[in-house]
């Protein structure tokens, strides 16, 4: 839901491409004119993403710039997590060929897990979270050297 929220909100003018393996958001963001969209495919499942080896084997021929990467889950003891093993893959092959990692996060996943570890805290490059963080989680995120943005709602 992080990246269909942030997709329905990029300014109109502004060119660039955008690189998705979500149905949902490219449908989205195929009506803008100045967005150009790949849409990393493969096996889907019920929710629209795609993540399969297809998919992961399409993402390591392409170089990205910046990767804005949500995940179910963000803690500081176990990092990025998600629900569905099939994913883990596909976001380290992001990260991997991303020049920067930026994790978007709202306060309602921060101090939370799941399942499957993505990554470690200190993998992403910038932290993007709302003003309902808790200080403490900010100290944390500093401590580790990791950079981040307090946004308000």
């Amino acid at each position: 839901s992080v990246g269909y929220y942030m997709a329905l909100h990029l300014p109109d003018q502004l060119q660039i491409t955008v690189l998705t393996n979500s149905v949902t958001i490219a449908e989205v963001l195929r009506k803008k004119e100045n967005v150009l969209v790949i849409l990393l495919g493969g096996e889907m499942s019920h929710r629209g993403h795609c993540h399969d080896y297809y998919t992961i084997q399409m993402v390591k021929n392409i170089q990205i710039d910046k990767a804005f990467l949500s995940h179910t889950a963000l803690s500081i003891e176990f990092g990025a997590s998600i629900h569905n093993s099939a994913g883990v893959e596909f976001g380290k092959a992001v990260m991997e060929n991303a020049t920067m990692n930026i994790g978007v996060y709202p306060s309602a996943k921060i101090g939370k897990h799941s399942i499957h570890s993505v990554c470690r805290i200190e993998d992403y490059d910038l932290l993007i979270t709302d003003e309902n963080v808790s200080e403490d989680f900010l100290t944390q995120v500093q401590e580790l050297g990791v950079d981040f943005v307090v946004t308000w709602i």
